[in-house]
Order: structure tokens, then sequence, then C-alpha cells
């Protein structure tokens, strides 16, 4: 049942679920569970990389973007300014 939670998990790219899986891991009762556990979790950490990039490189250009509103936008003129 964990095995088929985490593969779903892995399609889903749901990064929480595969965090909450991998703090649940059962006792397995084979070498062939235990070693697709293994790459389950190597896959994981691969997804979570990737993700994370993903997220950096959303950030960068957030950040980007704010910094040329930022240089757009026109000074303000104080209330206290007598023309």
């Amino acid at each position: 049942m964990w095995l088929k939670s985490f593969k779903i998990a892995l399609a889903e790219q749901n990064a929480q679920k595969i965090d909450s899986l991998s703090l649940s891991m059962p006792k397995f009762s084979s070498i062939d569970d235990m070693n697709e556990a293994r790459y389950l979790l190597k896959e994981a950490a691969m997804l979570i990389q990737s993700l994370q990039n993903e997220t950096l490189a959303i950030k960068n250009k957030l950040q980007k973007n704010i910094v040329f509103l930022q240089s757009t936008q026109r000074d303000e003129v104080s209330k206290f300014d007598i023309k």
C-alpha cells in the first residue's frame, strides 16, 4: 500500500504527500519491495530538487520584475513641496 501511495504522490508531483509518506515508511517484507522503495526515494529526491530549482527560477524572475517596476515608477512629489 505504501509503495502504491508513494508512486501516486510521485506521479502527481505532490511534495507534501511525498514528505508525509517518507516519514511513515513501513518495514518491507521483501528485498524487492525494499529495492523499489529505494528507487522511488531516489526519484523523489530528484523531483524535489527539480521543483526547488523551478521555484528558485520563478523567484528570481519575480524579483527582477519588482526591480523593473520600481525603476520605472515615478518619484512621488512631497506634500510640502512648494511650487
